[in-house]
């Protein structure tokens, strides 16, 4: 996080990056930081001028790396002016089968081109290879190859909703943040109708939803994120992009956002972690404690 003067990471390398915050004092007022040497897992410091204590116990270092921790927190909670969420597996129950949605692309892909190579590719990247393809070989097959392709995925999107839930904290969560003066958006590959169907009510709770039909790239394509940021009139220094899976670190990052990954997807903690997620937590609900924007009011 060079030149950065925000929140710190919980996840992430720790060397050079703590001696510095540890020799400019005063560069993380306010913040909680990690105190170097045979300390680590005991305690932190409040990096301030006016504090300098160090606070046993908590949990910091009880997981696996030691730098997952309840015990960091933002105190300068200003600067997150927004945060945007990933949907599925991170506001939502995931009932998506990916693999399965990939295996009915795939064979509808050698029913129109039998020579066509599989690559390993997500579902939606996959596509955008085959449109081209099949625009290019077989020209007059294309507006039924988008059709028949979006029904697959849509008509899965749909059955999945049906079967999905709100996590319970996701709606008292939202309100937390609007009561902080927090905005939140919602970005997401998934279809607007999917979304509503299990959360109906999401303009209450949320200032911005994009689906992938309402964006021209989809994420990681750090449009999707920005796009969402300019109808909030929050720039990049502001917001935190939130999600279930490395590609939502990946396009905040991408974006120039702070990042947090949540396991309540099917992504561990670890992966998370090696993704670079600036913050790492069980779930938002556990997220937003750390932050202290949320549960720690």
């Amino acid at each position: 996080m060079k030149g950065d003067q925000g929140p710190l990471p919980l996840a992430g390398s720790c060397g050079s990056y703590y001696d510095r915050m540890l020799h400019e004092p005063g560069a993380h007022d306010g913040r909680e930081v990690p105190v170097r040497g045979n300390t680590w897992g005991r305690g932190v410091r409040i990096a301030s001028k006016a504090a300098t204590k160090i606070i046993n116990g908590g949990s910091f270092g009880k997981e696996k790396g030691g730098i997952h921790g309840t015990c960091f927190r933002v105190r300068d909670k200003g600067r997150i002016r927004a945060i945007v969420f990933d949907f599925d597996g991170t506001l939502a129950e995931l009932h998506l089968d990916f693999s399965r949605m990939k295996r009915e692309v795939d064979a509808l892909a050698v029913e129109l081109l039998p020579d066509a190579e599989m690559l390993p590719l997500r579902v939606l990247e996959w596509l955008e290879v085959l449109r081209a393809e099949v625009a290019r070989r077989a020209p007059h097959r294309l507006a039924e190859f988008v059709r028949r392709a979006d029904d697959i995925i849509h008509d899965m999107e749909i059955d999945a909703a049906r079967r999905g839930a709100l996590f319970p904290f996701t709606r008292p969560m939202l309100e937390g943040l609007q009561r902080q003066g927090v905005k939140a958006a919602v970005i997401t590959r998934n279809c607007e109708a999917a979304v509503r169907l299990v959360f109906p009510d999401v303009d209450r709770y949320c200032t911005v939803l994009l689906a992938r039909g309402h964006v021209p790239k989809v994420k990681p394509d750090p449009d999707h994120l920005l796009r969402a940021l300019e109808m909030m009139e929050c720039g990049p220094e502001g917001a935190l992009m939130v999600g279930d899976h490395p590609l939502d670190v990946e396009t905040g990052k991408r974006a120039g956002v702070l990042t947090a990954g949540v396991s309540s997807g099917r992504v561990s903690s670890d992966e998370l972690s090696r993704s670079g997620a600036d913050w790492v937590a069980a779930d938002c609900q556990g997220l937003m404690q750390q932050l202290g924007l949320f549960g720690a009011e």
